[in-house]
């Protein structure tokens, strides 16, 4: 087992304790566990002195010597014209005046022939962020007519270079620059050593610094924090009216009568772009507010590989509320009103037990209200992400029918007493290596302890619902919602008419016991059910990615995601 897995079980029972349950501490208690335990890997910046040749996890600084001349005409190319010797760059080891960059310096050069060639050094963005900026300079000049250094931002290939500083040597011996601004993928920032009319005496050290700016580093400069809320103040009132337009325009409300639904076109939206960021989805009310701003605190927090765009599925009056927390940089919020979800899942409703929450029907009707996403993870209220969700989200499934992907569930109601559920068809042949077994706390009285498939068998399984990868263009290609709902209606018949004690979990494993082709198996860790009685019987050696603990202490027993019973 992962030494760091092994911790995280070990802190089971405190995680059970009836204090812990009735305070609501379990979300606290695992994600304090995961900082605490879990190796972070060194934040992301990139650093002119520190990563001279490679920057830490983005990508290389590139150097070039390039004719000198105004900015616009500048090449900025990121080839290297040189060679790279240990902890410098040279543009010819043989000439005995050479333009040179190493750690510290950049050293123009002005040929005999009186043509100047400037040195440039270029870091290039990797993805889209929002960076704060700090460069800074020091000469050495006792003769000559100094240098010209230009700080150079190229959001793109092709656009014209946006020069966001520039110094004159010779004014001042030191002096240094923090702002900031938003790159895009394959954006440029080059510092520009322009020789002038001379390079006698053009010693320079230069440093040029790159932080991304996020909630968690804004303690580095005011300066940073005023210009990203400021941009954040505006980015949420722009995406506010155009999210409320957009739904309004596919579902309008109509205050005096029934909800109508007219099909819009989907919108296409550049910045959702599912190969460059992670779509996480929660639909909640407001009794559940907290909770989903622990869920959201966690994934912000250890999700460092790509930016994150939340679509929160909530009560209008909630939508500011979570915006102004959690749009900056690198995050994204996008809203969209509850109401929709009473709309959309009138269809299953009647064949449901009423106590399931309307929060926990919305999430397979995703397609109806996210138009904008190719794919997205979504998340019950009651996880905690204790790592990148890059393991869970990753590239899309294997399966090329699969439309769905969710975790085994560790409950055992449905296998202990197959009548209390609506069929279950999938059935896993148990592979080497996993550890089953009841967990003893959990039995229940009376009852004999359940047994376990062994190596090579075949086990009745189901799939839980409180983490599911959803591929929403392939579900609106074939229709995923009209053959859903059919599969619905088809089980409550055969069922004779009984309705679904759980709610969409039963819906969801009698529709995969039809469509079985259309279901993908999330790794354990990434639904790890703690609080389920089967716990370990997934898992094996597999890390915790995401942690699922089930609200409500009297559903120890179940098979199926108390929370769905409640409030969503």
């Amino acid at each position: 087992m992962d030494p760091w897995d092994a911790h995280f079980h070990a802190t089971v029972p405190l995680l059970n304790d009836p204090r812990v349950q009735s305070l609501n501490l379990a979300p606290a208690l695992q994600f304090l566990k995961s900082t605490v335990t879990r190796e972070h890997l060194v934040p992301p910046f990139a650093d002119s002195r520190r990563d001279f040749q490679l920057s830490q996890g983005w990508s290389g600084w590139s150097y070039s010597f390039e004719p000198a001349g105004p900015i616009e005409e500048l090449l900025l190319s990121p080839e290297r014209h040189g060679i790279v010797d240990d902890s410098s760059f040279i543009m010819d080891r043989e000439h005995p005046r050479r333009p040179f960059i190493d750690d510290a310096n950049q050293l123009p050069l002005v040929t005999p022939e009186g043509n100047g060639i400037a040195a440039v050094r270029t870091f290039r963005s990797p993805k889209a962020m929002h960076v704060a900026v700090e460069a800074s300079y020091r000469s050495f000049h006792e003769c000559g007519d100094g240098t010209r250094l230009s700080l150079v931002l190229v959001r793109s290939r092709g656009e014209v270079p946006e020069v966001l500083h520039e110094w004159q040597t010779m004014d001042d011996g030191y002096a240094e620059f923090a702002g900031e601004t938003s790159l895009r993928a394959g954006s440029t920032l080059s510092l520009v050593s322009d020789p002038l009319e001379s390079d006698v005496c053009d010693r320079v050290e230069v440093a040029l610094r790159l932080t991304p700016v996020s909630p968690e580093k804004m303690g580095w400069s005011g300066l940073a924090r005023a210009a990203m809320w400021k941009q954040a103040e505006a980015q949420k009132t722009a995406e506010h009216a155009a999210v409320a337009k957009r739904a309004n325009d596919s579902f309008p409300l109509v205050a005096a009568g029934e909800l109508h639904y007219t099909p819009a076109e989907p919108v296409q939206q550049a910045s959702t772009t599912d190969d460059k960021v992670f779509n996480v989805a929660l639909i909640f009310d407001r009794h559940r507010l907290e909770h989903v701003q622990s869920v959201m605190r966690s994934v912000r927090h250890f999700t460092t590989s790509r930016d994150l765009v939340f679509h929160l599925v909530a009560p209008p009056d909630l939508h500011h509320t979570l915006e102004k927390e959690f749009n900056g940089a690198g995050t994204t919020v996008r809203t969209y009103d509850h109401a929709l979800c009473g709309f959309v899942v009138r269809k299953v409703l009647p064949f449901s037990n009423p106590d399931i929450h309307t929060s926990a029907h919305c999430k397979m009707f995703l397609t109806e209200i996210i138009t904008i996403a190719e794919r997205v993870l979504y998340l019950d209220t009651d996880v905690t992400v204790v790592s990148d969700l890059a393991a869970c989200y990753g590239e899309p499934v294997a399966r090329p029918g699969a439309l769905v992907s969710m975790g085994v569930d560790m409950g055992d109601v449905c296998q202990r007493t197959p009548d209390l559920c609506w069929p279950i068809g999938l059935h896993m042949r148990v592979p080497p290596g996993l550890v089953c077994g009841n967990v003893p706390s959990r039995a229940v009285a009376g009852a004999e302890p359940a047994s376990c498939a062994h190596e090579g068998e075949l086990e009745t399984v189901q799939v839980n619902g409180g983490v599911a990868l959803f591929e929403l263009a392939k579900m609106r290609d074939v229709g995923f919602v009209d053959r859903y709902v059919q599969s619905v209606v088809h089980h409550f018949r055969i069922m004779g008419s009984v309705v679904a004690k759980w709610g969409e979990q039963d819906f969801v494993n009698s529709y995969f016991r039809l469509y079985p082709h259309e279901l993908e198996l999330l790794p354990c860790g990434c639904n790890y059910q703690w609080f389920g009685a089967r716990r370990e019987v997934m898992c094996g050696a597999q890390p915790v990615a995401i942690a699922h603990h089930w609200c409500v202490s009297s559903s120890s027993s179940s098979s199926l995601s108390s929370c769905s019973k409640t409030s969503s």
